[in-house]
This record gives C-alpha cells, structure tokens and sequence, in this order.
C-alpha cells in the first residue's frame, strides 16, 4: 500500500515529537486499523472521516477543516490530517486535552506505556476511543510497524 511507502517518514514525526518507537508503533498500528491512512476513509455510517476517523461535525472535525483552511489545502490532503494528528496527540493546550483526549491525565496515562501492546491498547482507549477496536488485529498491524522502525 502506498501507507507502507510513508510508515518511516510518520514514524520519524512521532519519534521527534518525543514519542518511543513501542508507542510509536502503537500510534500508527491504531491509526491504521481505524483507516488503512486513507485520508477519504468514512466510516461506514458516515460519522467517521480520515486517518483517526474523526467524526464529522464534532469539534475536533472542525478544527481539523480550521487546520485545512490555514494551510491552504483539502481536508483531505494526508499532510493536513498528519499535521493536525500531531497536534491532537501532543496536546499544545487545554483544548487539546479535553477533546483529543477526552480529559486531564489521559494523555500522561498514554504516556507511561512501555511496549507494542501496551501503548496500541492505551491510545485505541484513550485517544481514539473506537467502538469497534478489533483488538488482535490493530495489534498485530502495530508489531508489524514496530519491527519496520525499532
């Protein structure tokens, strides 16, 4: 696929914004699961668009449109939904925490995980809260990068 093309270069974002290879690999690994990082991706009831799926119409949706509009291109575009991911992920302000998040001591929880599966569990639950998590499969997508990028 052509994600297999971009682990490295995610990876690489993730690990410079402080994040371990084990959690980074747990990022990516969830964040495929969700959407094969088809940036057009929809769920299948139409609530979920994009990389983490977000959901249409939600705050967080609209600030990622807000993020599309700054950097002058589609909401579509893979390096608008990477750019605004990051930003989710790494929590610039409250903001960020209550909604990316969904609270105080969520992302720090997040934080504090030391392997592969650990940090796929603890961001499928914390960050993404996906309803339908297919647990085994989203871990092994999150070993198979982890072995790429370690």
């Amino acid at each position: 696929s052509k994600f297999k093309d971009k682990i490295p270069e995610y990876a690489k974002r993730f690990k410079n914004s402080g994040y371990s290879p084990e959690q980074t690999a747990g990022i990516l690994g969830s964040l495929f699961q969700e959407s094969n990082f088809d940036p057009s991706k929809k769920q299948e009831d139409g609530k979920g668009f994009g990389f983490a799926q977000w959901t249409v119409g939600d705050v967080r949706y609209k600030a990622l449109q807000d993020t599309a509009r700054a950097m002058k291109r589609p909401i579509t575009d893979p390096e608008v939904q990477m750019q605004h991911l990051l930003t989710e992920v790494n929590a610039p302000t409250i903001q960020h925490i209550e909604n990316a998040w969904g609270g105080r001591g969520r992302r720090e929880q997040f934080m504090g995980t030391n392997s592969v599966n650990e940090s796929t569990e603890a961001f499928t639950n914390l960050f993404l809260r996906a309803g339908k998590a297919d647990m085994p499969r989203r871990l092994k997508f999150s070993n198979y990068i982890y072995n790429l990028i370690k």
